[in-house]
């Protein structure tokens, strides 16, 4: 009897880990998603010149607003509620990434627009970073892949030291390839 009630207990504790990880992907496929149709509108956008420069620069709150949520998208997942250390992980991870990121836009961006160099080189820096946290502090070692991509791309712009507007599509294609795509994979294996 007690044995039974015990397995249950542990069956419920790997469904509601389930459940988290499967709300953190949604999050991921969401934000990554969002922020990459934004950048490829400011691709169009500045090829076409067809808007004011001052809103070209709307996916760095976007950005932001990804990280915010991250903090309290987790935490409202089953696994939170149960101590789960990937949902833990998740939420300090990007947590420390967003008020990185929340720092920099703020004393950069104090009365104007961020750098758009700098701003990419903190956005790409701090998800390589919080990626390859979650990879290292849990056991989802392969959310370090995501994090070496965005690590390889903060050092291809800090090498080129300039942003073009193809800089825009490759950003997008980033967004796309290393958070939502890393997102449709914790969805799929929260099913498992």
């Amino acid at each position: 009897m007690i044995l039974r009630n015990d397995l249950h207990e542990f069956e419920a504790l790997i469904a509601a880990g389930r459940r988290a990880a499967a709300l953190d992907g949604r999050h991921l496929l969401g934000w990554g998603l969002a922020a990459a149709l934004a950048l490829a509108l400011q691709y169009a956008a500045e090829v076409g010149d067809w808007l004011p420069s001052r809103l070209l620069w709307l996916w760095q709150p976007l950005a932001l607003f990804g990280f915010v949520a991250a903090i309290f998208v987790a935490p409202r997942g089953a696994g939170r509620r149960l101590g789960h250390p990937v949902a833990r992980a998740y939420t300090l991870a990007f947590g420390i990434a967003g008020v990185a990121l929340a720092g920099f836009l703020v004393a950069a961006g104090a009365g104007s627009r961020p750098e758009g160099l700098v701003a990419i080189l903190v956005v790409t820096g701090v998800l390589g970073t919080a990626f390859i946290a979650i990879g290292l502090a849990t056991r989802l070692r392969w959310m370090m892949l995501p994090g070496v991509g965005w690590l390889s791309l903060a050092a291809f712009y800090a090498i080129e030291q300039a942003v073009i507007p193809i800089d825009w599509l490759r950003l997008a294609l980033a967004f796309a390839v290393l958070l939502a795509l890393p997102g449709a994979v914790l969805i799929a294996r929260a099913d498992r």
